[in-house]
C-alpha cells in the first residue's frame, strides 16, 4: 500500500467526525466566534482547525486547542506585521513543502489528504504561514538578547580541554510524534519542562508520557559522558542545576526532555567524541503497540553480535541499516539509544512513526569532530529564543482584547 492509500486509510479509521457534531449547534459556521483585537476567528475556522488537530494526531480536547491555537496564530501576524517580517508568497510556500515533507509528502499529497477530510487549502496555509511568522518574529525581536558569546561556547565545550571527562546522570521522557502528532507532543514536552518540580515529579511523569524503555524506571539512566551525547542535548545540559529540566529538544522526530540528577567530573587524558559503528532492524510497523514491544523484546533476546543483527532481520523481513559516526553525527535518537550501551549491548528506540527500532552498539572508539562549535552556538541560540519568544507571548495575550461570541 503505497504512503497516500495508507493515509487516507488511517484518516477514515480514526476520524471522529468532529466538524459534523460541532456544525449542528452552530447556526452561522462562517460567524463569528471569537475576537482578537480587531481579528475575527469563526467558526468555520474552528472547524476546520479541529479536523486538522486530529488528521495531526492530535490528542485532547481538539476544539480547545484549535481555539486556542487560533487565538495565538493572530497574536502571531500581528507581531510580524508590526515587525515588518510577514513573509512572501513564496516563502510561504517553502514552507508548506517543508511541513508536508516530514511526513514524506508532497504539498500537492498533503492538500489532497485535508481535501478529502474537508479541509481547505486555504486552512493549511494559514496555518503554515502563522507559525513561519512567529519564528521570523521571536528572531527578530530578541536576535540581540539571544546573542552567544564565545565564552558561551566554551563552557558548552569545557568537558573537551583536557581537564577530563564530564559525566551526567540524567532522567528521560521521550514523546513520539508518531503517537502523538508533532504540535501535541511539542506543547505536551512545553507544559511538562515547565511544570515539573523534583526527581519524584519528573519520574512520575516518565512513566505516565515516555515512550522510551526506560520509563518503567522513571525515566532514570546511568552516568552518561558527555562525549557520547548529542550536542544540542550537551548545551542545555552545561545549563541546569541538580533537579531541574531541559526545554523540548527535537531527536529524529520525537520530542525529548531531560533531567539533571547530578554531574562529575572524571581525571584523565582530553576526552574526545566517541566515534561508534552500529547496528539497527526496524521491525514491520504494527497497530498494536504491545504486540510491536514484544516482538522488539524477542529480537533483543535473539541476537549476540552486530552480524547476528542482520540475519535476524532478514528472517523476520524487517529493515536492517548500519551506520557510524560521533554523537554529532548519527541520528540523535541512535545516539543517545548508544549512549548507555558497551559493545554487543543492545536497546529499543521508538521511532517517530510508532515504529519499533533494534539498536545494537558495534564498536566504540575516541576521535575529534570539527565544527562542533557552531553546532553549540546554534543549539544555545535556539533555545534563548524560544524561552524569549515564549514570555513575549503571553505578554501579547495579556495586552489583547479577547472576547467570545
Amino acid at each position: 500500500m503505497n504512503d497516500m492509500k495508507y493515509i487516507k486509510v488511517l484518516t477514515a479509521i480514526t476520524f471522529l467526525c468532529v466538524p459534523a457534531m460541532a456544525t449542528a449547534q452552530i447556526s452561522n459556521v462562517y460567524g463569528t466566534a471569537i475576537k482578537v483585537n480587531d481579528k475575527v476567528i469563526t467558526h468555520f475556522e474552528i472547524l476546520q482547525r479541529t479536523i486538522m488537530l486530529q488528521l495531526f494526531g492530535a490528542k485532547g480536547d481538539l476544539q480547545d486547542s484549535a481555539r486556542n491555537t487560533l487565538i495565538e496564530e493572530r497574536l502571531y501576524l500581528q507581531a510580524g506585521k508590526e515587525l515588518g517580517v510577514l513573509p512572501n508568497e513564496a516563502d510561504v510556500q517553502a514552507a508548506m513543502d517543508e511541513f508536508a515533507s516530514r511526513g514524506k509528502l508532497s504539498t500537492t499529497q498533503l492538500l489532497e489528504v485535508l481535501n478529502s477530510r474537508g479541509v481547505a487549502p486555504e486552512s493549511y496555509r494559514a496555518f503554515v504561514e502563522a507559525g513561519l511568522t512567529w519564528r521570523r518574529v521571536v528572531r527578530a525581536r530578541f536576535v540581540n538578547q539571544a546573542r552567544i558569546t564565545d565564552d558561551d561556547i566554551d563552557a558548552a565545550l569545557s568537558f573537551q580541554n583536557g581537564a577530563g571527562q564530564l559525566d551526567f546522570l540524567l532522567s528521560e521522557i521521550i514523546l513520539s510524534d508518531g503517537q502523538r502528532g508533532s504540535e501535541s507532543a511539542s506543547k505536551l514536552a512545553l507544559r511538562l519542562s515547565r511544570s515539573i518540580k523534583g526527581q519524584a515529579g519528573f519520574s512520575s511523569a516518565a512513566r505516565k508520557y515516555s515512550g522510551a524503555p526506560s520509563a518503567a524506571k522513571g525515566g532514570r539512566l546511568d552516568w552518561v559522558p558527555s562525549s557520547a551525547l548529542p550536542a544540542n542535548i550537551v548545551a542545555q545540559l552545561l545549563t541546569l542545576q541538580p533537579g531541574q529540566v531541559t526545554g523540548p529538544i527535537t531527536l529524529s522526530g520525537n520530542v525529548a526532555l531531560f533531567q539533571l540528577r547530578s554531574s562529575r567530573k572524571t581525571k584523565g587524558a582530553e576526552s574526545k567524541p566517541d566515534v561508534m559503528s552500529y547496528t539497527t532492524v526496524s521491525l514491520p510497523a504494527e497497530s498494536d503497540s504491545k504486540r510491536a514491544a514484544a516482538k522488539a523484546r524477542v529480537m533483543r533476546s535473539s541476537v549476540d553480535t552486530c552480524l547476528d543483527m542482520r540475519a535476524a532481520a532478514q528472517k523476520s523481513s524487517a529493515t536492517f541499516g548500519e551506520g557510524a559516526g560521533t554523537a554529532q553525527e548519527v541520528p540523535a535518537d541512535i545516539a543517545l539509544a548508544l549512549a548507555n550501551l558497551d559493545p554487543k549491548e543492545t536497546t529499543i528506540v521508538t521511532q517517530a512513526n510508532g515504529q519499533k527500532m533494534v539498536v545494537m552498539l558495534c564498536t566504540r572508539n575516541q576521535e575529534l569532530v570539527e565544527g562542533e562549535r557552531e553546532i553549540i552556538r546554534e543549539s544555545l541560540f535556539g533555545q534563548k529564543v524560544a524561552n524569549l519568544g515564549s514570555g513575549y507571548l503571553q505578554e501579547l495575550k495579556g495586552d489583547a482584547f479577547i472576547t467570545y461570541e
